[in-house]
């Protein structure tokens, strides 16, 4: 992302990479998220996740978050994909925020992206998309603050970065594959 300074690494996990779904957390109240429960319900009518990885970098002043989700299949992937975009708006209207639907062409094979300006939490971008059945989707968002260049158009850079690697790997296993 030219003009962002990034950490090097990103943070430490608190735990390592799991493929199974993720839990419900539980809210203040000791219910569990809505907003979560609905992905998790999600996930399980996608057929569930085979693998999950991702990372997290963060300073005082900005955010960086990637994942990518293995499914079964395709149709699981394009499942999944829209319960995620679902759970980024219902936390950005949560945040008191809202988030606008971004174009988007030319990424994977079905993608979406959405961004706000108005959060009380700060500027934010999220791109989601999948590739057969890899469903990938990094989030930016500056803190309090005002971003140092157009906080879409910086992302959508990371997003086709991540994406040419992705494409290449999904080729490079297929021509491998008998």
């Amino acid at each position: 992302m030219p003009g962002w300074d990034w950490p090097l690494e990103p943070m430490p996990r608190a735990e390592g990479p799991t493929s199974e779904t993720p839990t419900i957390s539980d809210t203040p109240t000791g219910a569990p998220d809505p907003l979560e429960a609905a992905l998790e319900r999600g996930i399980a009518d996608a057929g569930g996740i085979v693998a999950a990885d991702g990372s997290r970098w963060q300073d005082a002043e900005k955010l960086g978050v990637t994942f990518a989700w293995l499914l079964k299949d395709a149709a699981g992937a394009h499942i999944a994909l829209a319960a995620g975009r679902a759970f980024e708006h219902g936390w950005a209207e949560r945040d008191g925020g809202t988030l606008t639907d971004l174009p988007i062409d030319g990424l994977g094979d079905e993608a979406w992206a959405i961004g706000g300006t108005d959060s009380p939490v700060g500027q934010t971008s999220t791109y989601g998309w999948r590739r057969n059945s890899l469903v990938l989707m990094v989030h930016v968002q500056c803190i309090f603050r005002a971003c140092p260049s157009e906080i879409s158009f910086a992302t959508r850079g990371w997003v086709d970065a991540i994406d040419r690697a992705a494409a290449t790997a999904i080729a490079n296993q297929a021509a491998s594959s008998p």
